[in-house]
């Protein structure tokens, strides 16, 4: 599968990574965003034969189309993006929520262009371009999504990005990807932020809290320092089945406070328990 030319559609974190990834292994990125500052930013390193805030013409050169936007704006992006597709590109997006768009995308796409969506499994806790890194991939999950319509192409796409991103790829279908990210990524963001707010509680009573927090609380809590706007995104969208997540959570801590204060041995025998399936991970 030969990818000339490559578009990156939201130069963000990922965006931005995709971007610098295909840039360092020789092939020719088209870069868009709606951030006239971010458009400079990425302007300024060097990685792209074309920059703009705006979709134009340029867009139908490219063999492989990654559409990495807000999540709340996937929907309107492939809108605004399928007249300038090239006959038998791939377009792909990277949206960590795709029940709200992926059915009525599969609709809208031409016959003569290939929509295959994946997820990598990757990021930090900062976003902007200006954190954006080609490592970031480097053996992470990379999820594709099932799509009979281009069957035939998967392997090949797969391979591709096995060898320019170095990842490791899990085919999953569609019906199961919210149901899976919202167990592995987003109820760990729910986690992370209900630790930092029990925490903030005792503000007042301890006012050196930041001071004596070890790796303990800020591994565990990394994730509530993600940008605001993406966390809220991502819970507004896969609200369903975070909620189902959050409930087991809670039955979860409800067993492991009535060991504790019931049963310590019992207690301990999860504490073994868990060390076992964590070390799976």
């Amino acid at each position: 599968m030969d990818f000339k030319n490559i578009c990156v559609i939201g130069l963000g974190l990922i965006g931005g990574s995709l971007a610098k990834a295909f840039s360092f292994n020789g092939y020719s990125v088209y870069g868009y965003d709606s951030s006239i500052d971010t458009i400079n930013l990425a302007r300024s390193d060097g990685f792209f034969r074309h920059l703009n805030d705006k979709f134009d013409s340029n867009i139908s050169f490219c063999d492989l189309v990654f559409v990495c936007v807000n999540i709340e704006k996937t929907l309107e992006a492939f809108k605004a993006l399928i007249p300038y597709l090239k006959n038998n590109c791939i377009v792909s997006d990277v949206a960590s929520v795709k029940s709200h768009f992926f059915d009525e995308v599969s609709k809208i796409i031409p016959k003569d262009v290939n929509f295959i969506s994946t997820h990598p499994m990757a990021g930090t806790q900062y976003s902007g371009y200006e954190n954006s890194f080609k490592e970031i991939f480097f053996d992470r999950p990379f999820l594709i999504i099932e799509n009979e319509n281009a069957k035939h192409l998967v392997n090949e796409f797969s391979n591709f990005l096995k060898i320019n991103l170095r990842v490791n790829i899990q085919l999953i279908s569609i019906n199961e990807h919210d149901s899976l990210v919202s167990l592995v990524s987003h109820l760990p963001m729910f986690v992370a932020l209900s630790l930092s707010n029990t925490l903030r509680k005792y503000d007042q009573t301890f006012p050196y809290l930041n001071l004596v927090a070890g790796p303990g609380f800020k591994d565990t809590s990394r994730l509530a320092l993600q940008d605001p706007n993406f966390t809220y995104s991502i819970f507004k969208f896969n609200k369903k089945e975070i909620l189902k997540a959050i409930d087991s959570y809670i039955d979860t801590l409800s067993s492991l406070r009535d060991s504790f204060d019931k049963d310590i041995e019992r207690f301990r025998s999860e504490i073994v328990v868990a060390k076992e399936f964590r070390g799976r991970f």
